[in-house]
């Protein structure tokens, strides 16, 4: 088998789409998933006709220009790659926002520099390619700073004119800066430089970064707060075995990175954790030891990073209830950050289950994905419809930033118009099978340190970030957000994999009534089926995962799925049997005359329902407890299989809140009689 591939246009401009139509030939193997990686972005294509699938690929306005390796690779049901080809994509560079006035001086020494910088005398010489190009980055960076032009974007959208801007620098500081800028510049001697006197040269760099002391103090009144993460999908692109391998490798690679460098990591998800635990003892404890330290961050609070639309409230408070246990006895830490920074929206009440679960603060980006509306705030109180309030925070575009010096400045900019605040978090680290923080980036944080003009760059938690910030803002006049969040991006997570959906429901609804039954049932002493429930609901929560019952997973991931919903059932059937059995057998049922049917309502209002009773055969009635006949119907049906036919008894009866009531069942005697008096012998 191989693959051709086409990209259409080949050549794009960041915010343009481009349409990948990939043809397989010679195919032989079954074909189970073909998907297309950028760098560490992957795209799922859909087969469109025989052999031909294609995916529409949205280039975000922040790309860099560049020319970049689109690999499509072909895969069987257990993930083996069959077949892969590569092409390239060129990624134009885009004007920017409207040119502001006042850097006429600024944009001719950095088009001058940027010419130079490739003469072969720059080139040959290491140490003045470096310089120049810091000088370089450092007039953009204090351009951008010293701007007055305001906009927003997203991953995908450029917003030019937003409806504020909250930045507290007075017009006349900035304008003093930007005299500053334009005098200083003019001290670097260009002529030198391209006259061959280096040292000329390199001392004029020398005198313009002096002159301009008061726009490097200006740049260091900003932070960028870097915490390095690694976004794990539990499982998307491959099963969750692999991912189980994808842990160990990303966790061990931090832990060996902390030797070397000075910086602090982000992980949520207890599965994650626990599979570390049961599979590679040695380096669960030293994640602890990294806890203790407070170089590792704890974030999250539950199972895993959930859908956080399609699954109920129980579900809910189970993945933060098991979440959060965990990871206070293993790591004695209560985790009080809300961490779910890629699920495909967020419901309404996510709010109040948080607030009630200990749970203050909540960070996500994934509403930066919109394709429509740009999200108008990045600091908020996100409010439940009972009034409970979260204070939320969105990073800007991503959680798996590179190191992007002039981007990350662009973006601290923006936040300051947004919120007031000169103070950003930003999220790095490569996902899944990236690493999380790689040496590559590490350095390059610490060659920000380095560039003449740019803000205080300092490593961090994002719970540090979050306390921070408290201070330096008026939170009770922070803007409020009265809804869910809806994502403007990822549709049809509530229809894809309807089986799934399905399983998922059952199983909620299953486990619940096992806990309420098996809860009643032990303080009449019957075992209460702890392990037994927490195996079933462990795998419950996993499955809810916001890759895999949205519907975005290959097939392999639903067929483990299945597996494990199959698991569930049998598991919580026999708990609630068992249970019921139980209590069951503590009623009295002595003095009966017929056969006692205890039917159990478990939930907490009073219902009347029908009720389907099996019957050996037709001739029966139902009774209540105190002798009244109930009213029913025998339904008569013939099994297709047997040719033999069956009855059920259908009745209507009252039941109260969590509790039972015993209906008799007894064979219609005047039913009998009647049928025998009309049976007659005649001559």
């Amino acid at each position: 088998m191989h693959i051709t591939a086409q990209l259409r246009p080949s050549r794009v401009e960041p915010g343009d789409s481009v349409r990948l139509e990939v043809q397989l030939l010679e195919t032989e193997e079954k074909i189970y998933s073909v998907y297309a990686k950028i760098k560490h972005n992957f795209w799922q294509l859909k087969r469109t006709k025989e052999n031909i699938y294609t995916a529409n690929v949205k280039i975000p306005p922040s790309a860099i220009s560049d020319v970049y390796t689109v690999s499509i690779f072909a895969e069987d049901k257990k993930g083996k790659k069959l077949a892969q080809v590569s092409i390239p994509l060129k990624i134009e560079e885009k004007r920017e926002i409207e040119e502001e006035s006042g850097f006429e001086k600024v944009n001719q020494i950095i088009e001058e520099l940027e010419l130079l910088k490739f003469r072969s005398i720059v080139q040959d010489n290491f140490c003045l390619k470096d310089k120049i190009e810091n000088y370089i980055l450092s007039l953009k960076v204090a351009k951008k700073l010293l701007s007055s032009k305001i906009y927003q974007t997203s991953l995908f959208l450029v917003e030019k004119k937003p409806t504020s801007n909250k930045s507290q620098i007075p017009q006349e500081r900035l304008s003093r800066l930007k005299e500053i800028l334009s005098e200083g510049v003019e001290k670097v001697n260009i002529k030198a430089l391209k006259e061959g006197r280096i040292k000329e040269f390199e001392e004029s760099i020398s005198f313009s970064l002096n002159s301009l002391k008061p726009v490097q103090d200006f740049a260091k009144e900003y932070t960028l707060h870097l915490t390095a993460n690694a976004h794990i999908d539990m499982a998307w692109l491959w099963r969750w075995e692999e991912t189980v391998q994808v842990c160990h490798d990303t966790f061990a690679s931090v832990i060996d990175k902390m030797r070397k460098f000075f910086f602090t990591f982000t992980q949520s998800q207890s599965q994650a954790y626990k599979w570390i635990e049961e599979r590679y003892p040695k380096l669960f404890e030293k994640i602890k030891e990294a806890v203790t330290k407070g170089r590792w961050e704890i974030v999250g609070g539950m199972w895993v990073e959930p859908d956080c639309n399609l699954i109920d409230g129980e579900s809910w408070v189970r993945q933060i209830l098991y979440g959060k246990k965990y990871f206070k006895e293993k790591f004695g830490k209560e985790v009080n950050l809300g961490w779910n920074i890629d699920s495909f929206g967020y419901n309404w009440n996510m709010p109040q289950i948080y607030k009630k679960s200990g749970i203050d603060a909540f960070v996500t980006q994934k509403i930066g994905w919109n394709d429509t509306n740009i999200f108008p705030y990045h600091l908020f109180w996100w409010e439940a419809p009972d009034g409970s309030r979260i204070l939320t925070y969105f990073p800007y575009e991503r959680y798996n930033f590179t190191i992007q010096p002039y981007r990350f400045v662009d973006l601290l900019k923006q936040f300051e118009a947004n919120t007031g605040l000169r103070d950003m978090m930003i999220l790095f680290g490569i996902g899944d099978h990236g690493g999380g923080p790689t040496d590559e980036m590490l350095l390059e944080v610490e060659k920000l340190k380095e560039i003449y003009i740019y803000p205080k760059v300092v490593y961090g938690t994002a719970r540090e970030y979050i306390e921070r910030i408290k201070k330096q803002v008026d939170i009770d006049e922070l803007p409020v957000w009265k809804d869910e969040l809806y994502l403007e991006y990822h549709r049809g997570t509530y229809t894809t994999q309807a089986k799934t959906k399905y399983n998922n429901r059952k199983s909620e609804a299953l486990l619940e009534d096992a806990e309420k039954i098996s809860t009643l049932a032990s303080l009449y002493g019957a075992p209460y089926y702890k392990e037994e429930l927490a195996f079933s609901w462990e795998k419950v929560m996993f499955n809810q995962f916001h890759d895999i019952l949205p519907g975005s997973s290959i097939k392999a991931v639903y067929e483990d799925a299945e597996e494990d919903y199959k698991k569930i059932k049998k598991m919580g059937e026999y708990i609630l049997r068992k249970s019921l059995a139980h209590i069951a057998s503590k009623v009295d049922i002595k003095k009966s005359s017929g056969k006692p049917l205890i039917i159990f309502n478990s939930l907490f209002w009073e219902r009347e329902e029908m009720v389907s009773i099996p019957l050996p055969e037709k001739n029966y009635i139902v009774e209540d407890n105190k002798g009244n006949t109930l009213p029913s119907q025998i339904i008569e049906e013939e099994d297709s299989a047997s040719i033999e036919k069956k009855y059920k008894l259908l009745c209507r009866v009252k039941l109260p809140s969590f509790g039972y009531t015993t209906v008799l069942l007894k064979k219609d005697t005047q039913l009998q009689t009647k049928s025998k008096k009309e049976l007659k012998v005649e001559n």
